[in-house]
Order: C-alpha cells, then structure tokens, then sequence
C-alpha cells in the first residue's frame, strides 16, 4: 500500500541509533506510524508518502510543508498536550479531515476551546448543553470532558490560564 498527503507529526519515538518512528495525522488517511530517517518536531506538518509492503508498519519519506513559529510557551504546551492527547485517543487509519483543519489552522492560545471542542466531537463525544460564556469555563469543561471520557490529565500549566488575544 502507499499514499502520498499532507499531515501534521503527532508523536516522535526514536528507534535504533538513526531512525525514528513518526506517527503522522494525515487530512485524507487518518494516523499513520511509520519509520523515517530524518525527523523534525512535533506539530511539523509535512508532505509525504507512506509505504508499507503490509497492513502493518510503513515507511514515511517526507519532507517539511510549512512551519509556524510559536514563541508562548502556553501555546507551545497545548501544542504538545494536543498532539499527544491525539496520538493516544484516536485510532488508526480513521480521517478526520475536519480535525486536521482545525489542528492545523491553530496557532493562537485562543483557539485552545475550540480546538479541545473539535477534538471531543470528532470522537462522538459532543457537548450539547449551554456553552459556557467565559473562554476560561470552557476550557474547564473541556478538559472535564476528556478527563471524564479519556483519563485525560492536563497539564497544570493549562488548568485555569487566561486565554486573551494578543
């Protein structure tokens, strides 16, 4: 089998001396794993082709699409919380090409609500109460939600942050 689309790496395993392991979420497949040679950071999004001569296990040849350059630390740590939040919850060879808009579209801390409420509706957990008003509410809820559904547990950095545009 093999693709070629555009993703964003989730997570980042290193395996022998110089190769790693990549797990990709890509617009059109869903998450990949696969070996690589080079790799990058998490949140890299990239344009590759995955092969595998299986089901299993593929190889990922890719190369760097477009970088954003995020200088808040705070947004830097949703980054990651969301990328490893994703990598663990979401199953295999599944697209959610409306997630990975919104994954990669997000680069403010202010998106942080919404994207936390993209990714529980995504996995057939919606919330369709009364939105909260404050942007802080919400992200209580959210991570309430997932707590709840996933055994989430998020940073303490992030619990009670004030989410305001720059």
């Amino acid at each position: 089998m093999r693709f070629q689309d555009y993703g964003v790496i989730l997570r980042i395993i290193s395996f022998e001396e110089t190769k790693f392991i990549i797990t990709v979420l890509t617009r059109e497949n869903g998450i990949y794993p696969g070996l690589t040679d080079t790799t990058s950071s998490v949140w890299t999004h990239i344009y590759g082709e995955w092969s595998s001569r299986t089901q299993t296990l593929g190889y990922w040849s890719w190369e760097e699409a477009y970088t954003k350059n995020v200088s808040d630390y705070k947004t830097l740590l949703s980054i990651q919380t969301v990328c490893s939040l994703l990598s663990q919850i979401l199953p295999e060879r599944h697209p959610y090409p409306a997630l990975y808009d919104a994954l990669a579209n997000y680069f403010d801390i202010a998106q942080f609500p919404d994207l936390l409420f993209s990714i529980l509706e995504e996995t057939g957990y919606g919330f369709t109460g009364n939105m909260p008003d404050k942007t802080e509410q919400r992200v209580s809820l959210a991570f309430e939600l997932l707590s709840k559904h996933f055994g989430f547990k998020p940073p303490h950095l992030l619990v009670g942050y004030e989410c305001k545009r720059a």
